[in-house]
């Protein structure tokens, strides 16, 4: 395998004592107090956009300042976004759906690209919090200025690298991190149909739910992105000339266990077992949700699912500095494409391949 990282990563990679872009973003996302991100960087300014933009001319921000509510990525490119939720305005025209026509004020999620596959994409932002400690820390290492009013601060990102050296990844760490996604995912698929069960007094799971019908109303709000009090904006709109780039990618697979997950999960719920030993003894640990009563299955759904994000958040990092390492090696020496990890508890192993795709954007 060739160092394929050297040529476009650049020196983006310092000692593991420095301060980096992941840094912060851990800091911003683990805050204990509110931060709010300013909605419009441009104006800011220094934001080296990578994507196409988009233009919606439906909405309009109507306040400058939007809630961080997460922090997103790519399973297997080195992306890192902060994700955050804005109130719009969308405007609904005269239809002939039944829909009353008008100015809605709705919310939208919106997400700010810091990091591009590897390259810094956003240098400056604003955020606004009252996390006193965490200002503090950012002043020290003079990354943070004052705004105009009080809690309003300007991040200067450009000094910044975007990873820090890490001690060497643990291929069995990275395999297993994989493995739990891959559980996680079967487990909140499998309680997801249990809560459908019960919200429908059945007894007995369909090969098949039973979705409503959604009425002619529903169906053209949905045309203009309006799906309940959320709107999700038509991003394919834009005057700027496609382009494309390369990209290293890490794609892990976990053997043993099938992408379609319905069919071993329908047969488990009727039948207590599958056809895919792995998945039955997967869900076999999870049995007695079935007699869970409502609220509590409900409980328990939103506990696997908030595990799963974070189980999902720790893979995104470990691929992430794994690949702005550069060089793909594994903490015993061998390169990640070369390597297998086998837990045979369950029977399966793990293995990954590295590629160079190309994005258009």
């Amino acid at each position: 395998m060739t160092d394929t990282g050297k040529a476009f990563y650049e020196k983006l990679i310092y000692d593991r004592s420095r301060y980096s872009v992941w840094s912060l973003v851990k800091d911003l996302r683990n805050s204990k107090k509110d931060i709010q991100i300013y909605t419009d960087p441009e104006l800011i300014g220094k934001y080296k956009r990578i994507s196409r933009k988009t233009k919606d001319g439906s909405t309009t921000v109507l306040t400058k300042w939007a809630k961080l509510i997460g922090v997103t990525g790519n399973r297997t490119r080195a992306n890192l976004n902060l994700r955050v939720m804005s109130k719009v305005n969308v405007e609904v025209p005269e239809n002939e759906h039944g829909v009353e026509a008008g100015i809605r004020e709705l919310e939208a999620i919106r997400s700010f690209s810091l990091v591009a596959d590897g390259k810094l994409n956003l240098h400056e932002i604003g955020i606004k919090t009252k996390d006193t400690k965490l200002i503090g820390k950012l002043k020290r290492l003079g990354i943070v200025q004052p705004l105009l009013l009080n809690d309003e601060y300007l991040l200067d990102l450009e000094g910044l690298p975007v990873s820090t050296k890490k001690a060497a990844i643990s291929g069995y760490q990275l395999g297993k991190s994989e493995l739990q996604v891959r559980k996680s995912e079967i487990i909140c698929t499998y309680l997801r149909r249990l809560l459908w069960m019960k919200e429908k007094g059945l007894t007995v799971l369909p090969r098949k739910l039973d979705e409503p019908e959604k009425t002619e109303s529903e169906l053209y709000l949905e045309s203009l992105g309006i799906y309940g009090n959320y709107y999700y904006p038509d991003h394919t709109k834009t005057s700027e000339l496609e382009r494309t780039y390369l990209t290293t990618e890490v794609i892990g697979k976990v053997n043993g266990i099938p992408k379609d997950l319905i069919p071993n999960i329908w047969r488990f719920v009727n039948t207590g077992s599958c056809k895919n030993k792995v998945i039955e003894k997967i869900l076999s640990e999870h049995k007695g949700a079935k007699d869970l009563d409502l609220p509590e299955l409900q409980r328990e759904l939103g506990c696997q699912e908030f595990g799963l994000k974070v189980r999902k958040d720790y893979l995104r990092e470990l691929k992430y500095r794994l690949i702005m390492g550069k060089t793909l090696v594994l903490d015993n020496h061998k390169y990640i494409e070369d390597t297998k990890i086998n837990f045979p508890e369950y029977g399966i192993s793990v293995e990954w391949c590295v590629k160079e795709t190309e994005i258009k954007v």
